[in-house]
């Protein structure tokens, strides 16, 4: 009746999901450093007054970022982000991100790389007024897109369910306030980008290990000062 295509209903529908993913996307990180808990998707349904299906859609995308898991019992619980895990989880990408960078780094387009380096001074010029979109667009420009080039697909699905320290930042940084150490990882970004725009993949390469290193103690020192905050509010959907 209102003459939309298949396609553009699917547009609608993912656009739904996107606009309430990131505060659900916060929620799941935040329970996650404190312990293991369960998702109900139904209450989610409710709490946000969406359908189900676009409930569905927004677990199905954490649960692509390594937030959520489905046990045996389809029931979805979130995957707990202790510092073993963080641990665990930078020492995969200290491993395979570098690797991937140096075999991407003759394959990047001229034109990207401008994009992205570009859209990294305008942030850096900005910060720290950057909204959770921005921040998650920079980390993927380089961790993700700049990544995606690599011949081995291997590694990029490997790297897949690492990335969810990279999203947790941001959120533990806001949770933190004024405790914070305010991390501006876009000018170690720019040092990785200038280096690829020079043709200097092997010094890219070593910026990259060098700022993974960084952010690794960044994320531990954030999850620790995190745990001494009162524990997150409880939501509808999200049970002990």
């Amino acid at each position: 009746m209102l003459g939309l295509s298949a396609g553009a209903l699917g547009s609608l529908h993912e656009r739904a999901a996107d606009a309430l993913y990131y505060g659900v996307e916060r929620e799941l990180i935040l329970h996650s450093l404190r312990g293991a808990f369960r998702v109900n998707e139904l209450a989610l349904s409710r709490h946000l007054d969406i359908g189900r299906s676009v409930a569905r859609d927004i677990l199905l995308r954490a649960q692509g970022a390594g937030l959520l898991d489905k046990g045996d019992n389809s029931r979805w619980a979130i995957v707990q982000l202790g510092p073993d895990r963080i641990d665990h989880l930078y020492e995969v990408r200290l491993l395979l991100e570098p690797v991937a960078l140096r075999q991407a780094a003759d394959r990047l387009p001229p034109d990207l790389l401008a994009a992205i380096a570009a859209r990294h001074r305008e942030a850096g010029a900005n910060w720290p007024e950057l909204d959770a979109g921005t921040l998650d667009q920079l980390e993927e420009d380089l961790h993700v897109a700049c990544l995606g080039f690599a011949p081995n697909p291997e590694i990029a699905e490997a790297l897949r369910r690492s990335r969810t320290v990279m999203l947790s930042g941001k959120h533990v940084q806001r949770a933190l306030g004024a405790k914070a150490r305010v991390d501006r990882f876009m000018d170690e970004h720019l040092e990785v980008i200038d280096a690829l725009r020079a043709g200097r993949g092997e010094a890219a390469a070593e910026r990259l290990t060098a700022h993974l290193a960084s952010s690794r103690g960044k994320a531990l020192e954030r999850l620790s000062a995190f745990r001494q905050l009162p524990a997150p509010e409880p939501v509808p959907y999200i049970d002990a």
